[in-house]
């Protein structure tokens, strides 16, 4: 029924023993599932692959449509499937929903939703480190559980977390940068795919750029930097201070790849900006200053 599937199995299995159903209960439950629920993913016949059908079986059981518990299973699934910080949800809370935030900002009641989520084999734990993994495929199948308008505000949701999360943290803790990178560079896929036009899509890429700079990995910095110009260009205008900042940065970029002609011109660009709206006299509008001079 399963396709020999271990991944399937394994999820079979976990539900077999956290609700006592038995064999033949649960392939009542399992052959109950309709192609019908599934908007992508499924096979050339129309029918959802076993391991969706066995992720739609344990999620009617731990996480029903519309509880806290499956929203925090569908914000995993737009994540990297590898190394998700447990501390993400509580430092990205503000930007969740009513029940997602009471969720996540009780370390109890997260501790039981994700001991559950564990139990039915939707996603591993490592307690030592603090973070959560979700096979590809758990993933790939709760997103075929999804409409496409559902899917787009998942992933702008996901966007939201990471792009307020990842600017708080130092640029100089490369540890801490390291494992939101995975995170960021999904969101950026997801970002270019969608054509996503989100101010936490721009602080996210120009964050992520700005680490990778220090890195030295220049042309993927420049990558996102460029990308974060253009939402912030779009959501912000030209003469905002953060249109402002990532001028400079990007312009930097530019410096370190021996494009200096079009470094300078950024940075006479930011400049500008910085005049206008900070004045002479502000500490910004002389590291533009000085920026220009070295150029």
């Amino acid at each position: 029924e399963l396709g020999g599937l271990p991944l399937a199995l394994n999820l079979a299995g976990a539900y077999i023993v956290e609700t006592s159903c038995g064999l033949p209960g649960y392939l009542e439950r399992l052959r109950r599932v309709s192609a019908g629920v599934f908007h992508t993913g499924d096979d050339a016949e129309g029918q959802p692959d076993p391991v969706a059908k066995a992720v739609h079986v344990t999620c009617e059981k731990v996480a029903r449509a519309g509880s806290a518990v499956a929203a925090l299973l569908y914000l995993c699934a737009f994540l990297a499937p590898d190394e998700i910080p447990e501390p993400l949800f509580s430092a990205g809370a503000s930007v969740l929903s009513k029940p997602l935030q009471k969720l996540v900002s009780s370390p109890a009641k997260l501790n039981t939703a994700l001991a559950a989520l564990q139990k039915y084999a939707l996603l591993e734990r490592d307690s030592e480190i603090q973070a959560l993994a979700m096979h590809r495929e758990v993933q790939m199948a709760l997103k075929s559980r999804l409409t496409i308008d559902e899917e787009r505000a998942w992933i702008e949701r996901t966007v939201r977390v990471i792009g307020s999360v990842f600017p708080l943290v130092e640029i100089n803790d490369w540890e801490a940068c390291q494992r939101l990178l995975p995170h960021a560079q999904i969101c950026a896929e997801l970002i270019d795919r969608w054509n996503l036009e989100l101010v936490e899509g721009a602080w996210l890429l120009h964050h992520a750029g700005w680490y990778l700079h220090t890195r030295g990995e220049d042309a993927q910095a420049q990558m996102y930097e460029e990308k974060a110009l253009v939402i912030y260009r779009a959501v912000l205008g030209n003469e905002h201070p953060s249109t402002a900042m990532i001028l400079n940065n990007l312009a930097i970029t530019y410096e370190d790849r021996g494009k200096l002609k079009d470094a300078a011109t950024l940075h006479q660009q930011a400049l500008a900006i910085r005049r206008s709206t900070l004045g002479e006299n502000h500490a910004d509008t002389a590291a533009s200053l000085h920026s220009l001079a070295l150029i």
